[in-house]
């Protein structure tokens, strides 16, 4: 279980990442992404919602 959470957390990270570099601002969306864990968190809420809903 806490490996499939690790997975979760680094592809909701990715997926931020690559968002924000879309925008251009990939160095901000990496700070942004190491101060907020609440922000992960919430992230991986959804992606699970969305896994379960799929």
């Amino acid at each position: 279980m806490v490996g499939l959470f690790k997975i979760m957390q680094g592809l909701c990270q990715l997926a931020s990442a690559v968002l924000q570099a879309r925008i251009g601002n990939a160095r901000k969306a990496a700070q942004r992404l190491q101060r907020r864990p609440a922000h992960d968190f919430s992230c991986l809420a959804l992606v699970r919602i969305e896994g379960f809903a799929l």
